[in-house]
């Protein structure tokens, strides 16, 4: 919030509308498409280092071979890998459901929403 008679430059005007106006702007669809696969395979990542001990004391460093920049997976190569890191925790349906939701997720009105995707699905065996 701005104080009462506080001045404002006119560049800050301009940047405020900008984010401002950041949520109703349609991402380029390439744009879209790497922020997928980095967001599934960040979450895949995520769920399947957390079992082991390296996981759950930090990784401080991790080497890319496949999936880097400069050696992108393809959109059946990055689903494949959060499946096999995925169900294992998540159950099949619930990895399934997971991923169908980032692959289309300019669908989804609350992103908050993908929580209730990341808990343990019952009866599955979380270490």
């Amino acid at each position: 919030m701005v104080r009462k008679g506080t001045v404002i430059s006119p560049i800050m005007h301009k940047l405020s509308a900008y984010i401002a106006s950041a949520p109703s702007r349609q991402l380029p669809p390439a744009v879209a498409e790497r922020a997928k696969h980095h967001l599934l395979d960040t979450i895949s990542a995520m769920v399947f280092g957390s079992h082991l001990l390296p996981g759950r004391r930090g990784i401080d460093y991790v080497r890319a071979v496949r999936g880097s920049a400069t050696n992108p997976m393809q959109r059946d190569e990055i689903a494949r890998k959060s499946r096999d890191l995925l169900a294992p925790t998540l159950g099949i349906r619930r990895t399934e459901t997971l991923i169908d939701a980032i692959w289309n997720i300019e669908r989804i009105s609350d992103v908050r929403d993908l929580r209730r995707l990341l808990r343990p699905a019952k009866g599955v065996n979380a270490e």
